[in-house]
């Protein structure tokens, strides 16, 4: 006899007994259940939210940096038309590469003064950017249309009181130790579904870099976008030999802090380091990198899903004993009668072990196409809305739900080798018993 006939036997078993298979198979297609929606939850929640921060103000690779002069550090990407240059020799031309110049100001309204960053970009290079912009006043064109103009978001206008076409002076401490000030025109006021633009105000490059007094060839990052992203480690290693190359000291950040913390920061006044030589430091950090703190999501969100699945899982041991205990109880003259007919206590076992793993393959799949089911219900059926921290959860309003066949190919096989696993143990008892002993308990 081989497995062929084994597998053929335990496939007619696995109904006979319809309300224990019943049973045990709930609890296989809930844990299935719990598991998929758990990895389409995390899984959509760190897509979500990476794609949410690219279309802000990161990119696949971020090149921040700083520019030590005459013992002088100052934060920046200086020769940063150079650095363009030899990322797209490095990635190629179809490369997408956008300058930021980022400044903190105060800002004064009604001669109050409150502390805000405008976030520098060329209108007419990121066209993009504009499509996640909902304007209540003004629009993209207008800002675009003159370098004294800049767009806020509606929390910052109210925070600000800002009023359309109105003006906005503000001062900063520029990167040389020296105060500027300049007077901005309010040429938009936005509504958006990203978390990461909800207060933002956003200016002309030019114009917050003549603010610092910076040099005309100086950024504070560059955000550069490739056609693969997920090869944008081996591509991020490729910029960072091509930099120093030419002479750049450019290295990967040590940790998420210090990639979150090169790209998000502004031209603050120089720092003195005496002893050091000119040069132009690099930091090239990955979207990845930049968005570690996206790990202690998804890890809290996998913990809550596998602690309920190990709840599930432990009823489904309890459950898998009992009722391979009582089968075994009424199946007592077959056991006797294959024992007889000279089948070994191995395939006895077999028989036991591919009926549970056939009753858990076909619960699972159940489980699965149940769970397709809720997401639909969740994706199209309820609509939240999307403000605030939650919004990074959200896809246009609604969950962000994405199952990865890779995800339901371990659901599926740790769930199957889990039915084998704890449905050997009883299943060795039966193989054991002596045929004549099967058919004197059976009579």
């Amino acid at each position: 006899m081989n497995l062929g006939f084994y597998s053929r036997v335990a496939f007619r078993n696995v109904f006979r007994q319809r309300k224990r298979t019943f049973s045990l198979g709930v609890n296989y297609a809930i844990v299935t259940l719990i598991l998929l929606l758990v990895f389409a939850f995390s899984h959509g929640a760190s897509t979500n939210i990476a794609e949410s921060l690219s279309r802000a103000t990161s990119g696949h690779i971020n090149i921040a940096g700083e520019n030590v002069i005459d013992g002088k550090i100052y934060k920046g990407v200086l020769d940063y038309r150079k650095i363009e240059n030899i990322v797209r020799d490095t990635l190629g031309p179809d490369t997408v590469i956008y300058p930021k110049y980022n400044v903190w100001t105060v800002t004064y309204n009604k001669g109050i003064p409150k502390r805000v960053r405008y976030y520098g970009i060329y209108p007419k290079l990121e066209t993009d950017f504009q499509k996640q912009f909902e304007f209540i006043e003004g629009g993209w064109d207008d800002f675009a249309s003159g370098s004294d103009g800049i767009i806020v978001s509606k929390e910052l206008a109210d925070y600000l009181e800002l009023e359309p076409q109105g003006e906005v002076v503000v001062s900063t401490r520029t990167r040389f130790g020296a105060f500027n000030t300049t007077t901005f025109i309010v040429r938009g006021i936005f509504d958006t579904d990203n978390y990461f633009i909800e207060n933002l105000a956003v200016a002309h490059f030019e114009t917050l870099q003549k603010l610092d007094l910076a040099d005309e060839d100086s950024a504070s990052l560059l955000t550069v976008f490739v056609r693969d992203p997920g090869r944008i480690d081996r591509d991020r290693d490729r910029v960072v030999d091509a930099l120093r190359a030419e002479g750049f000291d450019a290295d990967k950040p040590e940790n998420a802090s210090d990639a979150i913390s090169a790209t998000s920061s502004a031209s603050p006044r120089y720092s003195v380091e005496e002893g050091q030589e000119d040069t132009v430091r690099l930091t090239v950090a990955t979207l990845d990198e930049v968005l570690g703190f996206v790990g202690t999501i998804v890890t809290a969100i996998d913990a809550i899903g596998g602690f309920l699945a190990a709840l599930m899982l432990f009823v489904i041991v309890i459950a898998i004993f009992i009722n391979l205990k009582m089968t075994i109880t009424d199946r007592m003259g077959e056991i006797g009668t294959m024992r007889t007919i000279g089948m070994e206590s191995g395939g006895v076992v077999s028989i036991f072990v591919l009926e549970n793993i056939y009753l858990a393959l076909l619960f699972v799949l159940a489980g699965i196409a149940i769970g397709f089911g809720v997401m639909a219900l969740l994706v199209y059926g309820v609509t939240l809305p999307a403000k605030g921290a939650f919004s990074l959860l959200l896809d246009n309003g609604r969950l962000a739900l994405r199952p990865r066949g890779a995800d339901i190919v371990l659901i599926i096989v740790a769930i199957s080798a889990f039915a084998a696993i704890f449905s050997y143990i009883p299943s060795r008892r039966a193989g054991k018993i002596p045929p004549a002993e099967a058919l004197r308990k059976k009579a």
